[in-house]
């Protein structure tokens, strides 16, 4: 019976000391992971020319339609590039008009919070085709006649928007700005009849209409943005 006292006793005064030994070395298992510096933000990440990462990029929106550009970013913060965007034959619903829209511009952007959110301001130039048919009778035939309304701006675009770095290189993002005309020219209209193509000055409530819409700012999003970030 003493014995077994002796060994309860050695056994609750070690106890202590080998939680302490044990919590010592779990402590300090692996000082290299205690003493590494934080990961580096993937905004600020280099790439293939170092401190700037640079791109294509791929997206759509309104009423730029299809739009491709490139991109190159300095440290997560400043970024630069430009974009060229087509919107195809669309019909105007309820009009029986169709609208064509060509546009490129260069943009400047910087990430306050070196992020995926940025302010920035592009300035660029825009050609906008409008074309209206109607069928008329003529030398006992129905001829086809197409009014035509052409206008172009240049413009400044204030936007912000998002863009994140993802995984694999890859960017995701869109942003909304408004592009205010600077200087316009046009409209202009001509038609087409009889196989010839006419000059001709507008007049009346559309016309008026198409100029003071053709001076108008006009609200922009680019609903979706996908890029590579080499």
């Amino acid at each position: 019976m003493p014995k077994s006292r002796s060994a309860r006793c050695r056994s609750a005064a070690l106890g202590p000391l080998f939680a302490v030994a044990l919590f010592s070395s779990a402590a300090s298992a692996d000082p290299a992971d205690a003493d590494a510096p934080p990961r580096a933000s993937v905004y600020r990440e280099y790439g293939v020319l170092g401190a700037v990462r640079t791109g294509p990029t791929v997206g759509f929106g309104a009423p730029d339609g299809v739009r491709v550009g490139a991109f190159a970013k300095w440290q997560g913060l400043l970024a630069g590039g430009g974009a060229f965007s087509y919107l195809p034959s669309m019909e105007i619903p309820g009009t029986g008009a169709t609208v064509v829209r060509v546009s490129g511009e260069a943009f400047a952007r910087v990430h306050p919070f070196h992020g995926a959110f940025f302010l920035g301001v592009a300035g660029g130039y825009a050609q906008t085709k409008g074309t209206m048919s109607e069928t008329q009778l003529a030398f006992r035939q129905n001829q086809r006649i197409e009014t035509n309304a052409y206008a172009s701006a240049v413009y400044v675009a204030p936007h912000l928007g998002f863009q994140w770095m993802l995984p694999l290189h890859l960017t995701v993002g869109f942003d909304l700005g408004v592009e205010i005309p600077v200087a316009t020219t046009g409209p202009s209209f001509d038609a087409s009849k009889y196989g010839l193509v006419i000059p001709i000055e507008a007049t009346g409530k559309v016309a008026d209409a198409t100029r003071r819409f053709s001076a108008m700012p006009v609200p922009v999003i680019h609903l979706l943005e996908i890029g590579y970030a080499l």
